[in-house]
């Protein structure tokens, strides 16, 4: 489960008839859970043994992302916008535990997790039919390269090991 919810606050102007530009920043709410179990019982094989696995963490953060926009508005009729988010990196901290009972495992740590949310953009354009109805349309892009992982246990185990996942 991972939820981000964003609260905004923009401003835009006029800069020349028709041509608006916005610049704007979000608050990035950020959540985090993962639950894991997983029980195999009722094997007769003495080489498949009977164990149960679970893993268990939880995290939050939140973090600013800056947001820039321009609007070309023509005519009455016509709009045509762009947007650029910057996207955030979140420093997560929480809790974690990892149990394995075929391998005698029950761990637990504190944990400090690096997520970069990447940057977000998009474009728009809508054509007003009426006064009351028009067309849209709009295209929406995430640059997925910088996306990263960083995962720091304050006590490593065998099951709650530090992770770099690029």
């Amino acid at each position: 489960f991972m939820a981000i919810a964003n609260m905004n606050l923009s401003l835009a102007k006029e800069v020349i008839r028709g041509l608006y530009i916005g610049l704007g920043t979000n608050l990035a709410y950020t959540k985090f859970k993962l639950r894991a179990k997983k029980y195999y019982t009722g094997s007769d094989d003495p080489l498949s043994p009977d164990y149960h696995y679970k893993f268990k963490s939880s995290s939050w953060d939140i973090q600013p992302e800056g947001i820039v926009g321009l609007l070309y508005q023509p005519q009455v009729k016509f709009s045509l916008g762009a947007v650029y988010r910057t996207g955030a990196t979140m420093d997560l901290e929480g809790k974690a535990r990892f149990g394995n009972t075929l391998l005698g495992l029950r761990e637990k740590s504190r944990y400090a997790q690096e997520m970069n949310i990447p940057a977000t953009y998009g474009i728009g354009l809508c054509y007003r039919i009426t006064p009351r109805w028009l067309i849209a349309f709009d295209w929406q892009g995430t640059d997925w390269s910088p996306m990263r992982v960083k995962t720091n246990f304050e006590r490593q185990g065998k099951g709650l090991v530090n992770q770099r996942g690029d």
